[in-house]
């Protein structure tokens, strides 16, 4: 442990091989393929959600995909490089212990006793998710929608006038120009009790792939329905972008009841997409 942790504080074969010579640590090569069979133990595994994820339905879990830019700039915006990177999150338990974080000893030692029998590797060769091609079939169009009714658009908001008042003091906050008064957002956090559970937050295997592409949005989907089977839950919440979910709706019209069990969100831009897409429950005043 302590040649691994100079390695990743120093990233110094010298400093690792002085304090080996001591006898206080292991060597250098040693140190490698720790770290690469640790790697490749994660990669084998065949559980899709992270250690840190309880596998309980009475935690709400929930995932959530977007794009991940590798810093390449264009002038309009278009052929960049894009992954696709996905969050899982969920709720925390704080009244039973981490039994993730729990380790059985046995199992670990017969681990290392078959490992001892392999090969030495000090290299780590990724391994990528593999995004198999599938024509979509051609959706049907609905024959009714001009007879569908949106109760949704009648809807009134009972206290719009308070809301209309605090947005007013705000505006006259900063034309006055009075002293620490954040924006729009920070200003109506300050004035809501969020009453939220604490969630905890990690990351998924990442998809070297761009998220619009079809197959790749459904391969989240699967991904998503496969986490949904591991926690013991009937459905599970996936979040998107509006760009990825008009995909997701479509795969989940084309493959449909394949794919009833996910329930997609569209994320909110901006602040709010933020927060969402982090697996926090953010009630702004417009939702109340």
């Amino acid at each position: 442990m302590l040649g691994m942790a100079l390695k990743s504080l120093t990233s110094s074969r010298k400093i690792i091989d002085i304090i080996h010579r001591y006898g206080h640590c292991i060597s250098y090569p040693g140190v490698e393929e720790l770290e690469t069979e640790a790697t490749y133990t994660s990669i084998e595994k065949s559980s899709v959600c992270p250690e840190t994820i309880k596998k309980s339905p009475d935690l709400c879990t929930g995932v959530a995909f977007d794009n991940f830019d590798r810093f390449v700039e264009t002038k309009t915006g278009k052929d960049t490089l894009h992954d696709t990177v996905g969050i899982i999150y969920q709720n925390v338990d704080l009244n039973t212990s981490d039994e993730s974080q729990s380790i059985n000893v046995s199992d670990a030692h017969n681990e290392v006793t078959l490992n001892l029998k392999k090969r030495r590797r000090r290299t780590f060769q990724g391994i990528s998710t593999e995004i198999s091609e599938q024509p979509l079939a051609k959706k049907k169009k609905s024959q009714n929608l001009e007879s569908l009714d949106h109760n949704g658009e009648n809807l009134q908001c009972k206290n719009l006038q308070l809301y209309e008042t605090i947005d007013t003091f705000w505006m006259l906050s900063h034309a006055l120009q009075l002293p620490n008064v954040p924006m729009w957002v920070g200003f109506n956090s300050l004035l809501v009790d969020n009453n939220s559970p604490k969630q905890i937050v990690s990351y998924l295997t990442p998809i070297n792939e761009s998220p619009t592409n079809k197959s790749v949005v459904l391969e989240t989907m699967k991904q998503s329905q496969k986490i949904c089977k591991e926690v013991n839950q009937s459905s599970i919440q996936v979040t998107y972008d509006l760009a990825i979910a008009k995909v997701a709706l479509e795969m989940q019209a084309t493959y449909k009841p394949d794919l009833d069990n996910l329930f997609i969100h569209l994320a909110v831009p901006y602040n709010d997409g933020l927060l969402q897409s982090c697996g926090q429950n953010y009630h702004g005043l417009w939702l109340n």
